[in-house]
C-alpha cells in the first residue's frame, strides 16, 4: 500500500481483507475523513499506529486475524511464524510508485 491511498478523500468503506498484507496498517488510510469502515482483517499486519487504534476503539477498524501481539482475536503465533519464515517472504520495503492526488 502506498501514499496514493490518501487521495481517496471521499471513500467511506475499504476492504483489504485476506490479501497477505504485512507490516504496519497505514496511518494515512486511517486518517481518511469520510471513512466509517476499514477492514484489513485476515492479513499479517504486525503493528497499528495511534490513529488506527482510535478507529479500533470506535469499532470502525476490523483488525482481526493479523499478527498484532497486543490485540485480541489475532492469528496464532505459529501461524504468524509460518508466514514470516516462508522462503518467499522478503521483509524489506518494496519499491512503489506514488501518484499525486492532483496534477497542478
Amino acid at each position: 500500500m502506498n501514499w496514493s491511498l490518501s487521495c481517496l478523500e471521499k471513500v467511506e468503506q475499504l476492504n483489504f481483507a485476506s490479501n497477505q498484507f504485512y507490516g504496519m496498517v497505514p496511518e494515512i488510510v486511517c486518517q481518511l475523513g469520510n471513512l466509517v469502515n476499514l477492514s484489513p482483517s485476515d492479513n499479517y499486519f504486525r503493528h497499528v499506529g495511534p490513529v488506527c487504534r482510535r478507529l479500533i476503539w470506535r469499532a470502525m477498524l476490523d483488525i482481526r486475524r493479523n499478527c498484532i501481539p497486543d490485540l485480541p482475536f489475532q492469528r496464532s503465533v505459529v501461524g504468524c511464524y509460518a508466514f514470516f519464515s516462508h522462503p518467499g517472504f522478503v521483509p524489506t520495503v518494496q519499491h512503489t510508485v506514488s501518484f499525486p492526488c492532483r496534477l497542478d
